[in-house]
């Protein structure tokens, strides 16, 4: 089952990456938001694989590739970012932003695409 998930995965990642895609910086969620309840209604946990979004519905599916190192993971938008912050911005959920880069960068440029 792990063979056919990865090989999805990387269908997914060739196909989907070869069209247009939006270029933006994603960041992670402070450890206070743990346990807290999203805009979507969940609770919100570090170790699932989340994000919020004001350019996003709630529930989207999107692909976030790290533009340096190619790492890619697939989240679901479950919540709301503060007014302040421009729709050119993504937080993941730390598990998330693990699987592509390490959270000593802070902020990173990626490519979303909307699945």
């Amino acid at each position: 089952m792990n063979k056919i998930l990865t090989i999805l995965l990387i269908f997914m990642y060739l196909t989907v990456f070869s069209q247009d895609t939006l270029e933006r910086k994603a960041s992670f969620y402070h450890n206070k938001f743990e346990g807290r309840k999203t805009a979507s209604g969940e609770i919100f946990s570090q170790n699932k694989l989340t994000a919020a979004s004001n350019h996003y519905k709630l529930g989207t599916v999107l692909i976030v590739m790290d533009e340096i190192t190619g790492n890619f993971v697939i989240v679901t938008v479950n919540d709301r970012m503060a007014e302040k912050h421009t729709n050119k911005r993504i937080d993941l959920s730390k598990k998330a932003f693990r699987k592509i880069a390490n959270t000593n960068k802070g902020i990173i440029k990626v490519k979303i695409v909307e699945l």
